[in-house]
């Protein structure tokens, strides 16, 4: 399962730093655009494994897997922030947003069997991207 959990995050990973970085707005839609996919591509059978193994297992190896996965997200989009104009802090906590918040979408899209929940937060997302300050204004 942790050899599982460490090829995610690498294909994960390398999928978050191949999106449009040019505005955040961008980043927003690119890395919603990868939970939409699997959403409608696999019918809503499909969700985070690192959600999945967090909230199922008291393996404390596992636990940090899970946390590593998290944490390297965090980190690939904090970076994709600052280079699009956003401050290291804003950067960071609008990471950590856009993951918690496309992570429950994607939950409660899997419980309903609809997008719709998902569309809503991803809707929230996008408009509070646009409306981020940037340092190269």
């Amino acid at each position: 399962m942790a050899e599982a959990l460490k090829l995610s995050e690498k294909r994960t990973a390398a999928s978050i730093a191949a999106l449009d970085s040019g505005k955040p707005e961008q980043i927003v839609e690119g890395f919603l655009g990868l939970w939409r996919y699997l959403l409608n591509t696999y019918d809503f059978a499909i969700g985070c494994s690192a959600v999945a193994v967090t909230v199922a297992t008291n393996s404390p190896e596992l636990l940090e897997r899970s946390e590593s996965i998290f944490e390297t997200w965090q980190k690939v989009l904090t970076n994709k922030f600052v280079n699009a104009g956003l401050s290291q802090e804003l950067a960071g906590n609008f990471a950590t947003t856009l993951i918690a918040a496309s992570e429950g979408a994607v939950v409660m899209s899997r419980s309903a069997k609809s997008i719709e929940p998902f569309e809503r937060v991803a809707g929230q997302l996008a408009a509070q991207a646009k409306h981020l300050k940037t340092d190269m204004l």
